[in-house]
C-alpha cells in the first residue's frame, strides 16, 4: 500500500474507501509477510493457532498454498467468520469453533471472538482472541480491566511490531503487566 493507499485508508471519505482496489500482488506481499513473521518465530514442532480468517481466499488451493508455506507441522485453526470450512478442512487436522488449552498449568480460551465470561475467567484463565482487528483495547481497558482478556489477531493494537505470533511466554508477560491492576 503506497503512501497516498494509506492516506484514504486512514483519513479518506468512506466513497474513497469503497473505491480503494487491493491488487493479488498486494495480497501475495502481504500473506508472504505474515508467513514469512510465523517462520521466524514458530519452529517446526511448535503447536501454532490461528484464531480464524485464514482461509479468506475464494478456493481451497490457495489455503493449501498459504498453509504449505508455514513450517510449524502443527498448526490449527479456529474457525473465523471469513475461514469456509469446506476448504480449511482440506488443509487443517484441527479445526475449533473454541478450544480450551493448557499450557504451564494456566487455563486458556482460544475463540475468534471476544467474549464477556469464558471457563475460569473468574480464576485467572486467559481469553485470546482475533476479529476485532484491535478495536476494543480502549473498551476492555475500561469495562474489563481484572480480566485476562486479550487481542492476539495480527493486527492487533498490543504487541509490539503487529503481524507477528504471539508466543506463550509473551501471552505471559503481558498479562503480568496488567500487575498493577486487580487481577481476577
Amino acid at each position: 500500500m503506497d503512501a497516498r493507499e494509506r492516506g484514504i485508508m486512514e483519513n479518506g471519505s468512506d466513497s474513497d474507501k469503497k473505491n480503494l482496489r487491493v491488487s493479488g500482488e498486494t495480497v501475495d506481499r502481504m500473506n508472504q509477510t505474515y508467513i514469512d513473521h510465523i517462520n521466524n518465530i514458530v519452529k517446526y514442532d511448535d503447536v501454532l493457532f490461528i484464531l480464524g480468517d485464514f482461509g479468506f481466499f475464494k478456493d481451497g488451493y490457495s489455503v493449501k498454498s498459504v498453509r504449505s508455506r508455514i513450517c510449524a507441522n502443527d498448526v490449527r485453526l479456529v474457525i473465523g467468520n471469513h475461514d469456509t470450512r469446506e476448504y480449511v478442512s482440506q488443509t487443517f487436522d484441527y479445526i475449533y469453533n473454541q478450544v480450551e488449552i493448557q499450557v504451564n498449568g494456566k487455563n486458556i480460551t482460544l475463540n475468534h471472538y471476544a467474549m464477556l465470561r469464558w471457563n475460569h475467567s473468574h480464576h485467572g484463565s486467559y481469553m485470546l482472541f482475533g476479529h476485532s482487528h484491535g478495536m476494543l483495547g480502549d473498551w476492555i481497558g475500561q469495562y474489563m480491566p481484572q480480566y485476562r482478556l486479550l487481542d492476539v489477531g495480527v493486527d492487533g493494537p498490543s504487541k509490539e511490531g503487529h503481524y507477528k505470533p504471539w508466543s506463550f511466554q509473551e501471552v505471559t508477560e503481558y498479562m503480568e503487566k496488567l500487575e498493577g491492576e486487580k487481577l481476577l
